[in-house]
C-alpha cells in the first residue's frame, strides 16, 4: 500500500471515530433533554390541576360568603 493511500485511509478513520463521538454525545444530549421534558411535563400536570383545586375551592368559598365574582381587570391597582 502506498504512504498517500495510508495516509488517505489513516483520514477516513479519524473522521469516522470522529463522527462517532459526535453521535454518541448527541444521542446522550437528547435522552437528557427527553429526561428535562419529561420531568417539566410531570411538573406542569402538577401545577394545572393544583391551579385547578385552588379554583374550584375559591369558587366554593366565594359562594360561602355570597360575594359577587371578582374581576381583576376591572380593579384599580393600590397607587390610584
Amino acid at each position: 500500500m502506498a504512504e498517500s493511500e495510508f495516509d488517505d485511509r489513516a483520514k477516513i478513520v479519524a473522521r469516522v471515530t470522529e463522527l462517532e463521538m459526535a453521535l454518541a454525545y448527541q444521542q446522550r444530549l437528547c435522552e437528557q433533554l427527553n429526561d428535562i421534558v419529561c420531568e417539566h411535563s410531570k411538573q406542569m400536570l402538577t401545577m394545572t390541576r393544583t391551579v385547578a383545586d385552588l379554583q374550584r375551592r375559591l369558587k366554593e368559598l366565594r359562594e360561602l360568603r355570597k360575594e359577587p365574582p371578582i374581576d381583576p381587570a376591572a380593579e384599580k391597582p393600590p397607587h390610584y
